[in-house]
């Protein structure tokens, strides 16, 4: 399991991007695209127009599910970390540490005025986001009469390995 646990952190750590689904109030899934960080505890950050979408979606319904994984690797090859999250928008009074960890993170995105919480706040267009992860998995397989079938096998990213 620390193999495996390993192996999803260096997913986390070599993509930039990840897959935030979201459900719609008619029950249809919407899934974007964004920009991500993460701290140690693999909480993940990332800055949206407050009116877009996904954001809207959030504050409607907290429960996310997220995927990252490389999307350039050859075919049969890939693999990915899944999870189940509670995401929100990060309040005023968390702005500083938040706004750390994505701007100082491991993905460290270029240093712009953006970077202070004043800009995240009353009538401005933009929020910092987090995600909470509950529950992680990475993709694995299993042979079921003698063919391989992708399945996801339950982690955990904060054991220590």
């Amino acid at each position: 399991m620390e193999k495996l646990s390993e192996e999803a952190k260096q997913i986390v750590k070599q993509n930039l991007y990840l897959c935030l689904a979201t459900v719609k109030l008619d029950n249809t899934p919407w899934v974007s695209p964004v920009y991500f960080n993460y701290d140690e505890n693999f909480t993940l950050y990332w800055r949206s127009g407050k009116d877009s979408l996904h954001s809207q979606l959030i504050t409607k319904n907290s429960h996310v599910a997220i995927a990252i994984f490389n999307s350039q690797v050859p075919w049969g090859t890939g693999t990915g970390v899944y999870l189940e999250a509670i995401a929100a928008e990060v309040p005023p009074k968390e702005l500083t540490k938040a706004l750390k960890a994505f701007y100082g993170g491991p993905h460290s995105p270029p240093q712009d005025y953006f970077n202070n919480p004043k800009y995240y706040i009353g009538e401005l267009p933009r929020r910092i986001y987090q995600a909470t992860p509950k529950k992680f998995w990475i993709l694995g397989s299993e042979e079921i009469h003698g063919q391989p079938i992708d399945k996801r096998i339950e982690i955990n990213l904060k054991d220590k390995t």
